[in-house]
């Protein structure tokens, strides 16, 4: 026999009273706590209800999820694209402060076709620029290109005067009016 063959049965001999006393302590006290351990065991089986349920219908929080996500990237995207035009076609003016209500005493004749000329002269006005700015916009060689390309015929300029027209205008046809005098 070799000296660690001896050493670890001295050792065995010497720790079996030390471990059979630990082991009787052991199963004492698991005997005398298995009720605390028994309810400690149901209130994490009570704990872990939400999730047991959950993991039931993980196929449904997938699903879920993707549409969370993929609704998410649609709205950012949505958002990017709308912001982006309203920048580009100015659509976020600020509309136009209200006037403020003249009270009836005192509102003469003067006053009020002075008031009139103005919202006239204003409305006028504005005309004009959309009309200029629509002008530019059908001159703008960048416009007329893409829409060769588009249409494959060539572009006429709005203000040829070889332009056809598409219809006849309804300035362009008389007024016929019916007569009471005519019938009798």
């Amino acid at each position: 026999m070799l000296w660690y063959e001896v050493a670890g049965k001295v050792l065995y001999y010497i720790s079996l009273p030390i471990v059979k006393v630990l082991l009787l302590v052991f199963y004492l006290l698991r005997v005398l706590l298995s009720p605390f351990i028994y309810i400690a065991q149901g209130f994490v089986q009570l704990c872990l209800i939400p999730y047991n349920i959950a993991a039931k219908f993980e196929a449904v929080w997938y699903f879920v999820g993707c549409a969370v996500l993929l609704g998410a990237v649609s709205a950012l995207l949505l958002h990017g694209i709308f912001r982006t035009v309203v920048l580009i076609f100015r659509l976020d003016r600020e509309p136009e402060p209200k006037p403020k209500d003249v009270p009836a005493r005192g509102h003469d004749v003067k006053s009020y076709r002075k008031t009139r000329e103005r919202k006239r002269e204003q409305a006028e006005k504005e005309q004009a620029e959309i009309d200029a700015r629509a002008q530019a916009l059908a001159n703008s060689p960048l416009l007329k290109e893409a829409l060769k390309q588009i249409s494959g015929d060539p572009v006429e300029d709005i203000n040829s005067p070889n332009r056809r027209k598409s219809r006849p205008s309804l300035l362009d046809q008389p007024i016929i009016e019916n007569s009471d005098e005519e019938d009798s």
